[in-house]
């Protein structure tokens, strides 16, 4: 449940925090190492379990190898992190409006995700994300006219909101990553396919192989059915002399 509720709570920090920061603006040297400090406690709470993961991976050589050797892994850790950094913003707004359409009993198009994979266009980049552009940049010229310092302090969020469509079009592209060869992202099921993933793959085949069978199948069972002895052939005619004699003999 707090998955779905923590963008929202997220979204009303940051209106609450625009709402305050003109009274509170900082001028004490104590008010800012709370805030530097709460500010360097909440990155170290984000960043600590992708940390984690790091060291784990770097002292297992297969799982390290996978990923493409240690420095890859580690300027994936920073990409990725810059990444997620700049889409939070746009999930946050993307689950906040889901939520609450659910709750106001709308249907939110919140459709079953596309698992295969798909590169968007241009055109539907931009057609899901323009509000989420148009919100970004309004909040940042709202956030300069409020406070430099501000503006400074929430970038990433407004950043984030007017890249969304750049972001989302540039991610989608799987074409941009070349076969075979190592990538930052890379991970250790993209080099050595899983055994479940390849069973996957061969059911898959099986099944495609089918394909003309089942079709075949499928028209016979839908073809009409006659009733039952319809096809049986007729009894041959016979004479008067021939049904004497079978009545003779009956």
């Amino acid at each position: 449940m707090l998955t779905y509720l923590a963008p929202m709570l997220w979204l009303v920090f940051l209106a609450g925090g625009a709402l305050v920061w003109p009274g509170e603006i900082l001028t004490g040297a104590a008010a800012k190492r709370e805030v530097l400090a709460l500010f360097g406690l909440t990155i170290g709470l984000l960043i600590a379990p992708k940390l984690m993961a790091y060291a784990l991976a770097l002292f297992d050589p297969a799982v390290r190898q996978g990923f493409g050797g240690a420095r890859r892994m580690a300027a994936g850790l920073v990409l990725e992190s810059a990444l997620s950094t700049l889409t939070a913003p746009v999930t946050m707004v993307m689950q906040t409006v889901a939520v609450v359409e659910v709750l106001v009993g709308r249907d939110s198009g919140w459709a079953a995700q596309r698992r295969e994979g798909g590169e968007l266009t241009r055109r539907e980049a931009w057609r899901a994300h323009r509000t989420h552009v148009a919100l970004g940049l309004a909040g940042a010229a709202a956030a300069l006219l409020l406070d430099r310092y501000f503006l400074i302090w929430t970038s990433p969020v407004f950043i984030g909101l007017s890249l969304s469509a750049l972001l989302s079009l540039h991610s989608s592209r799987a074409s941009a990553r070349r076969a075979g060869r190592p990538s930052v992202l890379q991970t250790p099921e993209e080099t050595e396919t899983p055994a479940i993933v390849r069973r996957s793959l061969e059911l898959r085949a099986l099944y495609a192989a089918e394909a003309v069978l089942r079709r075949r199948l499928d028209v016979l069972f839908r073809a009409d059915v006659p009733p039952y002895g319809a096809h049986a052939e007729p009894a041959p005619a016979t004479t008067p002399k021939a049904a004497r004699r079978l009545a003779i003999a009956a």
